[in-house]
């Protein structure tokens, strides 16, 4: 008879041999895996540097480019605007001198002579602020002036503010000093400011924007492009300019291509921190001046480049 010894002695054995054979072959497998890890992890850090390097050969490109478009930006601008004059408008407080001014310069550069600056507040389409600013464009206009029966501020008053800025064809400016007194008034509430020292009526706007809009953005974008409208009603050519973010979700540009009124008759930009975007804004300018709106820029949906005038 086999002692119970026997099967307990051969039982150890068998479980020895089992945890034996798990950690030999344990350690034979981890082996593996660490190599395998180890090849892997030396590939993807000589992925990351190859895509670092391609990333630093991409930007220095741009700049390569951004420096060319700077250099011959004014030899294809020059005398385009000859005896033509501008007023820029700003749209809220993200708007920076930065991106304003290159604006100015290149449609100087172009031959137009700027007659005015102004920047619209964040006020000026806060639909809180909207009643104030009907009552006011709507009580006692200067005389001649027609604005529209309606209950809506931004066209009550962007029809007001047209009727200001625009250098009627073949007519009459309105006196400086109802400019004066309507511009006067709109800073008194708060909703704009005139930048430069003097401002008279013209036949070119561009509209500068940057970002997107502060909530509530549908409203406050339909009544800046209320504004457009009218400027444009009332005879002047009118260009949106901004950044790509303006082209994006909220943004001024980006509403003013996604309604159909709108962008049949104004162009916008959305390149305009570029030499290249600046260069459009000028060349966009002349085209609706022969009738034709386009929207110019880097998105897919965008023509790279203005018409060549």
């Amino acid at each position: 008879m086999i002692d119970f010894k026997y099967h307990v002695v051969s039982l150890i054995a068998v479980f020895l041999a089992i945890a034996l054979g798990i950690i030999i072959g344990t350690t034979a497998l981890n082996g593996g895996i660490v190599n395998n890890l180890q090849s892997n992890v030396s590939e993807l850090r000589a992925d990351k540097r190859d895509l670092e390097n391609r990333v630093n050969g991409l930007n220095t490109q741009i700049e390569n480019n951004s420096e060319f478009d700077a250099a011959v930006a004014g030899q294809l601008v020059e005398g385009t605007l000859t005896g033509q004059n501008f007023v820029v408008i700003t749209v809220g407080s993200s708007v920076t001198a930065e991106l304003r001014d290159p604006v100015i310069q290149m449609l100087q550069t172009a031959g137009a002579s700027n007659t005015g600056s102004i920047s619209l507040t964040d006020a000026y389409s806060d639909p809180e602020q909207a009643d104030q600013l009907l009552n006011y464009a709507s009580n006692d206009p200067p005389p001649g002036i027609s604005l529209p029966e309606s209950s809506n501020a931004g066209e009550v008053t962007g029809a007001l503010l047209a009727a200001m800025l625009v250098a009627p064809q073949g007519g009459t400016a309105q006196p400086a000093a109802s400019i004066q007194t309507v511009l006067s008034g709109l800073g008194g509430l708060g909703v704009l400011n005139v930048d430069s020292t003097d401002l008279t009526p013209a036949s070119n706007f561009v509209i500068v924007t940057s970002g997107a809009a502060p909530s509530p953005a549908g409203d406050r974008n339909d009544a800046v492009l209320a504004l457009a409208m009218a400027l444009d009603e009332a005879g002047g050519r009118v260009v949106i300019a901004g950044d790509l973010d303006s082209a994006g979700k909220d943004g001024l540009i980006a509403a003013s291509n996604a309604d159909a009124a709108a962008s049949s008759s104004i162009s916008t930009v959305n390149t305009a921190p570029t030499a290249s975007g600046q260069v459009n804004v000028a060349w966009a300018l002349i085209a609706e001046g022969n009738g034709t709106s386009g929207r110019y820029g880097a998105l897919a949906e965008d023509e790279p480049i203005a018409p060549t005038p």
